[in-house]
């Protein structure tokens, strides 16, 4: 079981109430359940994050379904974001000592739903999260114009039963629920300082428009039937009262002599007492609890026991101040004010006393109120003789009104009685006589009556009662039970100067817990929540680091300077092997970095801090030069090793589905970081170079290399389409043959034949795989005799050449843009959805550079393009030569063979290569004609249109079917930022903090994955 005689939920507020009142305990209670461990499962840890939420569990970490749960970090996610209250969200839970109970058998949110959240997060140091209302202009606020919010209701006896409390009966309490209007919490971050902008409460600031505690409890109800029977003893006490002051010997001199009169009151008071004492709640004067006699109902104020402001329950009468030195107003309270605890019940106690004032009050109202319909029977009674005699009656009430007359006789001087009464009692001045009576009910008079007859009631029939059967809820409420306003959590850092700062600070506008230090359960109410870098040193720098991770790794060449202690300058470089090692998270699992990334030359890059005081400092990634110094000025901008990040590995173990190995089997990031830098002088940050904002950066490569099945296996079909163009030239040439000088060149009778025949295919498709095809805008290049295709990234983005060798006029291929890898804007995205789209075009492009290709090699292989004839002559039957050469484009020729049939036959064969040889121009001419055509423009389009199969069908598909996943998904998977910064923003918008990495890749989906940034500075300075 939990001691509940030992509690840490108390606030370090100052409280003064004392009125010594015991808590008496009726029953014992107790807790039974486990202790349970402060787990938490954890969202960003990034610093600069922010998260936001209507409801949450313990410690803000778990996001609940449906509980309006927005968050931002500045690496992968920086929003803002924003998530609506949905409060009928399926799989909305809340852990109760250790069981997930629906969020619905607890909690009702009413007309709530209209609640937001927002989490904005734009750096290390700056970041914003807010949960509130919709206001007019579409913005969060905490603020409404009417002031009110719709409360939401939480089943505390059902959450207190989950959690295992045993004892609360509901003949102690019935029903138990917290009424809290939530307005929300908001909390802002500028340059690693949390803001406090309401100068109250501590940082970020929070909305809570009420904070009831309504009690079912049948000693409540039981009240009423002794309150019923004190009204009975009010109205006793009023007749006996008025018939004390009735003069009634007054009334009987105005009757003949020996008449004698008597009297009854009726006061009629005890039901109108009762009605208004259940007629509507009645709320003590200050204001701290309202019961409802007719329902049972108490409801505890517990924003008005903090204070004396009223929020919605009516016009306050004068402040009250109960707790003299504390601050005044719910939303103005220090960190973790407790709204419940062991001085709650001597205040509610108290209240109930001062509540029975309230009803004696009323009933005492009542009275003065119809003290005068008060009714007074008389009695006058006329009887001289025994047989003679008579009785009048009549009513009158305490104004004078006269009512119900009436006399009865015997004899004769009865008769005269009942004649003359008649008159006495209209003449009788009843209006004056009565004044007196009336006179007497005063509120003082009416309180000295009433006091004693109704103290015992109101003190042993009522208070005692109703105090004993909520005394042990109460006394569990204090010792289980924590609800606090502006709720805070808080983690703190050690500064280099050896001062703390807050590194995370998460405001609750409301937190109700169950033994919060065990967290048996917690509902948190109105959240936000940021983490900052507030512990930076003035100077700092690394190769590679892992957002959200730790930065000052050695293995990565950690450096950091900060004035006077450590001034610097100081220099590091990268341990290879080691850093390796480090892990990154991907698809839940712990990823080696040597399993992603080959460092290349980032292992040769040092990192070095200075900083000569807490204005001037600077801090630098890169190569060492010749004199010693660490700068980027000491590489030509050439990497002839550049780092590698192998992107299909991390796409397959982060869970990105869409890319085949048919389509691409390896997809490597190489990236040639030469380093960044950054100083301050005089606390402002220098723009050495006028490009790209603060500090300066160089990257010497950004390529996505990749191998495409797809892009080899279409060297096949290449081939097979070369062959084409052999059969364009065929059909062509071979119409345009004219045999006729050739044969009117041989002997009469001879019979001349020819075919064109190309066997240019070979030399057309080694042409085209010979070497890697780059389009003339330099932004792609494939080698189709591998498979192996490299988007340049650093050429997508401008036309000046890096490393590809001299570029062709500029490209301008994002008109507006910076031109020149190194002059970028921040957070210039190397992949994004123009990407793809330009690469279609370049693929369009390549084609053009295949055009030309193919050409050349058709020009260039005319040789192999040759005119086959036969010449044949036959002067008689049996007897003939047939004789076979060719020539080719160029217009070489072979020997001729000849073949003899008959006698004569060879006589016939020298003949005829005599002849030949004599025919050799013509043959020459025959070839010069189609050569001419072939190099013609005609001939070209005959060409192209063979060609174009091969642009098209065998090499444009492929590539845009390899390219078109590839890049959608790493568009939509990845951030690739060139230049990226991050700000820390002082008061007066000017920069504070500032971090530039050369460049950033940042998984992004399925969902937010790590951030690796290479060649990074950043300088932490005062506003």
């Amino acid at each position: 079981m939990f001691d509940l005689s030992a509690t840490a939920r108390r606030s370090t507020s100052a409280t003064s109430w004392r009125k010594g009142l015991a808590v008496t305990a009726a029953a014992t209670l107790a807790v039974a359940v486990p202790a349970l461990p402060a787990t938490a499962a954890g969202t960003s840890t990034e610093p600069g994050s922010a998260s936001a939420s209507v409801l949450e569990g313990y410690l803000g970490t778990t996001p609940i379904a449906g509980m309006a749960w927005s968050e931002a970090s500045p690496s992968t996610n920086p929003g803002p974001n924003r998530s609506q209250l949905n409060a009928s969200a399926a799989g909305a839970v809340i852990r109760i000592a250790g069981v997930d109970v629906p969020l619905s058998d607890v909690i009702d949110f009413g007309q709530a739903g209209a609640l937001y959240s927002e989490s904005t997060a734009t750096s290390p140091w700056d970041n914003h999260a807010i949960s509130g209302a919709l206001s007019s202009d579409g913005s969060i606020t905490l603020d409404r114009t009417d002031g009110g919010f719709s409360p939401v209701t939480v089943d505390l006896l059902s959450v207190l039963r989950k959690a295992g409390v045993s004892g609360l009966t509901n003949s102690l309490v019935s029903r138990a629920d917290f009424e809290l209007g939530i307005g929300g919490a908001e909390l802002t971050a500028r340059n690693g300082r949390f803001l406090d902008p309401d100068g109250v409460g501590g940082a970020g600031r929070y909305r809570v428009a009420q904070a009831d505690l309504d009690l079912g409890s049948p000693a409540i109800k039981g009240a009423a039937a002794t309150l019923y029977d004190a009204a009975g003893r009010m109205q006793a006490a009023t007749e006996d009262k008025i018939n004390s002051l009735l003069d009634k010997g007054a009334v009987a001199s105005r009757f003949p002599t020996g008449t004698t009169v008597d009297a009854r009151v009726h006061a009629d008071l005890q039901d109108k007492i009762f009605r208004a004492i259940l007629a509507k709640p009645i709320t003590t004067r200050n204001h701290i609890i309202t019961v409802d006699f007719s329902t049972g109902t108490m409801t505890v104020h517990l924003d008005q026991a903090l204070h004396g402001q009223e929020t919605v329950d009516g016009p306050l009468l004068p402040a009250q101040d109960v707790r003299p030195g504390d601050p005044t107003g719910l939303n103005s309270q220090n960190p973790n004010t407790e709204l419940v605890d062991d001085e709650l019940y001597p205040m509610v106690a108290e209240s109930i006393h001062d509540l029975m004032d309230e009803v004696y009050s009323i009933a005492v109202g009542v009275v003065l109120g119809a003290v005068d319909s008060s009714t007074v029977d008389w009695t006058a009674t006329y009887q001289p003789t025994p047989t003679d005699g008579a009785v009048a009656t009549w009513t009158t009430n305490l104004k004078g009104d006269l009512s119900r007359q009436a006399c009865t006789s015997t004899g004769p001087q009865g008769a005269a009685f009942c004649e003359g009464v008649g008159a006495i009692e209209q003449a009788y001045g009843w209006s004056s006589a009565f004044q007196p009576i009336r006179d007497y009910w005063t509120a003082d008079n009416a309180d000295q009556l009433f006091r004693l007859a109704v103290d015992d009631i109101k003190t042993g029939l009522i208070t005692v009662p109703v105090r004993n059967a909520l005394a042990p809820f109460f006394d569990v409420l204090a010792k289980v039970v924590s609800l606090q306003v502006n709720h805070q959590d808080s983690d703190t850092c050690l500064r280099p100067d050896g001062s703390k700062g807050v590194s995370k600070l998460r405001v609750s506008a409301l937190s109700l817990a169950v033994l919060r230090s065990q967290n048996v359960a917690t509902i948190n109410l109105g959240n936000a929540g940021t983490k900052v870098d507030a512990c930076s040193p003035e100077a700092s720098a690394t190769v590679l680091e892992i957002a959200g991770g730790a930065r000052n790794l050695a293995d990565a060449a950690y450096s950091e300077a900060d004035a006077p202690s450590n001034p610097g300058p100081n220099r590091s470089g990268v341990n290879a092997s080691v850093l390796g090692n480090r892990t990154i998270s991907l698809g839940g699992a712990q990823v080696p970095l040597d399993q992603v990334i080959d460092f290349g030359q980032l292992a040769a890059l040092l990192s070095e801090s200075t900083a000569t005081s807490p204005q001037d400092a600077r801090a630098v990634t890169g190569l060492v030069g010749a004199d010693g110094s660490v700068s980027l000025d000491n590489t030509d901008g050439s990497t002839p090793a550049p780092a590698s990040i192998d992107m299909l590995s991390i796409m397959r173990k982060a869970g990105m589905d869409g890319v085949t190995d048919l389509a691409v089997d390896q997809l490597l990031l190489k990236l040639g970081v030469s380093g960044s830098e950054l100083q301050a002088v005089k606390g402002q940050l220098l723009d050495p170079d006028g490009v790209g904002g603060p500090g300066r950066y160089r990257i010497g490569q950004a390529d996505l290399d990749m191998h495409s099945p797809l892009v080899a296996s279409a060297a096949s079909s290449i081939y097979d389409g070369a062959g084409q163009v052999d059969r364009a030239v065929e059909n062509t040439l071979n119409p345009l043959l004219d045999l006729t000088a050739l044969t009117n060149a041989l002997p009469v009778g001879t019979k001349v034949t020819a075919r064109v025949r190309s066997h240019m295919q070979d030399s057309i498709f080694k042409a085209i795989v010979a070497q890697p095809l780059t389009t003339k805008n330099h932004v792609l290049t494939v080698d189709f005799s591998t498979g192996k295709v490299t988007v340049h990234l650093d050429q997508a983005l401008h036309g000046e050449e890096t490393i590809d060798g001299p570029l062709l006029a500029p490209q301008v291929n994002r008109p507006g843009d910076p031109t020149g890898l190194n002059s970028q804007n921040p957070n210039t995205e190397l992949i994004d959805d123009e990407i793809y789209p330009m690469i279609a075009e370049t693929v369009h492009d390549l084609m053009e550079e295949v055009y030309t290709v193919v050409i050349k090699a058709i020009e260039g292989s005319l040789a192999s393009v040759t005119v086959d004839l036969t010449a044949t002559l036959e002067p008689v039957p049996g007897q003939s030569a047939t004789a076979t050469w060719s020539v080719n484009l160029m217009g070489t020729p072979t020997a001729p063979t000849c073949t003899a049939v008959g006698i004569t036959g060879p006589l016939l064969c020298k003949t005829l290569a005599a002849a030949i040889t004599l025919a050799g121009p013509t043959v020459t001419k025959l070839a010069t004609v189609l050569h001419d055509y072939v190099t013609s423009d005609a001939g070209h389009q005959v060409f192209a249109l063979a060609i174009d199969d091969i642009k098209t069908g065998l090499i444009t598909i492929p590539i845009r079917k390899a390219l078109d996943p590839v890049l959608q998904i790493v568009d939509k998977g990845f951030s690739i930022q060139v230049n990226h910064q991050q700000k820390g923003t002082c008061a007066d918008g000017s920069t504070g903090s500032m971090d530039l990495s050369a460049l950033s890749v940042a998984v992004l989906r399925p969902q937010a994955g790590p951030r690796i940034n290479f060649a990074n500075t950043r300088l932490h300075l005062g506003c």
